[in-house]
């Protein structure tokens, strides 16, 4: 992967010590759709197979697959539940701009991926995430502990009829 990228990109998303600068092919990749495929080309196979051999690594008990890409991937039909956690793009922009990102890298980014309204007919589960990591935090824990009750049993067994 690290030579497709390399060949693809150009050495400019290299750093100094010739690892990649993610945020340099970031900014490379989403310039273009033409860009973003050949990105996801190299990286997506890979990724998609680290994921699916974690799963069938851990399949005894609950597996959390955290993974931006697990509808873009299909991955929604191998597992028993998915989870879709959105928030407004305007405060996907404002979170990820106080993290460091420039706000038109985020507005590239946010313009390639499928809009959350989307997705949520193929979530079984969607945590708003508008407010503090706490209460993000209190939803995750209030989701997981439902997860190991019999109301989440019964859930699953009405799926499989």
């Amino acid at each position: 992967e690290y030579r497709k990228l390399v060949k693809t990109f150009g050495r400019g998303i290299l750093t100094k010590a010739g690892n990649i600068d993610r945020r340099a092919l970031g900014k490379l990749a989403f310039a273009s759709k033409t860009s973003l495929a050949k990105l996801n080309a190299i990286v997506h196979p890979a990724l998609l197979k680290k994921v699916r051999a974690e799963i069938d690594r851990n399949c005894k008990g609950l597996v959390v697959v955290d993974a931006a890409l697990l509808f873009t991937w299909g991955l929604d039909k191998e597992v028993d539940v998915a989870i879709l956690v959105t928030a407004a793009d305007r405060l996907k922009v404002k979170r990820l701009v106080e993290a460091g990102m420039k706000a038109e890298d985020v507005a590239a980014r946010l313009k390639h991926q499928p809009p959350d309204s989307k997705i949520w007919r193929r979530a079984d589960f969607v945590l708003e995430n508008k407010g503090s990591f706490a209460e993000l935090r209190r939803k995750c824990r209030a989701l997981w502990n439902f997860f190991y009750s019999a109301k989440f049993q019964a859930f699953k067994a009405a799926r499989k009829h």
